[in-house]
């Protein structure tokens, strides 16, 4: 299960792990190896990659994680997704994390006195730092708000899963859910309840519920130019004109 995992994963460090479970197979009794060749494993893990990091810098991937482990500001550019604009910034590392088919680099920023999430593709490579300044053990916490959403009865009539901390659901007649949880991240919370369409409404806290609400109506736009969307055969026309 192992092998068939981290075998074909591009993350940091994929390779060495891959490597280690390959030179433990190797060294297993002769029969066993021949069991593993045999056999398909009945279980897998799908740790899905939206990026390839095959060509990630190493030299650059070195630096982030001296910084970590030695506890150090890390300086570097990062190019913003949005608009592609390179900007400098001093945090404090945090240790990356993969999530979300990204590995994203977590660290309170010195110019903007909270914590920030960045993804290690878009840093741009060279351009990072270690510095001598030590970093400050303790934080403020980030910002937390009190998430309350409401979910239909085709999503919540079986269990409820549980995306955030503080996970409480108030179960109604028909079927439909209230859930009530606490976030940090408004744009993690914002893709991760987009996933249930229109099977759930956002109540509170009225910043998200505000990004929400921006979101659908673009996309409601999009979906009602007046030229329409570029259709591709008569079976998207037909999909269009009768959902």
């Amino acid at each position: 299960m192992l092998l068939g995992t981290f075998g074909t994963l591009t993350i940091p460090h994929a390779a060495e792990i891959s490597g280690l479970l390959t030179f433990l197979a190797e060294h297993l009794p002769g029969d066993q190896q021949q069991w593993l060749k045999k056999h398909h494993p009945p279980f897998q893990i799908d740790i899905h990659e939206t990026t390839d990091y095959r060509n990630a810098d190493p030299i650059t991937l070195k630096g982030i994680e001296r910084a970590i482990r030695s506890g150090q500001q890390l300086e570097f550019t990062y190019r913003t997704p949005r608009d592609g604009r390179e900007h400098r910034h001093v945090i404090e590392p945090e240790p990356l994390i993969f999530r979300q088919g990204h590995v994203y680099l977590h660290g309170w920023s010195l110019d903007w006195s909270k914590t920030l999430p960045f993804r290690l593709d878009y840093i741009l490579p060279g351009s990072v730092s270690v510095l001598p300044t030590s970093s400050v053990k303790q934080r403020p916490d980030p910002r937390a708000y009190t998430l309350r959403y409401w979910l239909s009865a085709t999503i919540a009539r079986n269990k409820v899963s549980a995306h955030f901390p503080d996970h409480q659901v108030e179960q109604h007649e028909d079927g439909s859910a209230t859930v009530t949880a606490r976030i940090t991240d408004l744009f993690e919370a914002t893709q991760t309840l987009f996933r249930y369409r229109e099977h759930c409404i956002v109540l509170s806290p009225p910043e998200l519920v505000e990004r929400i609400r921006a979101s659908a109506t673009k996309i409601y736009a999009n979906y009602n130019r007046s030229e329409g969307p570029q259709l591709r055969s008569s079976e998207d026309a037909t999909l269009l004109t009768n959902p």
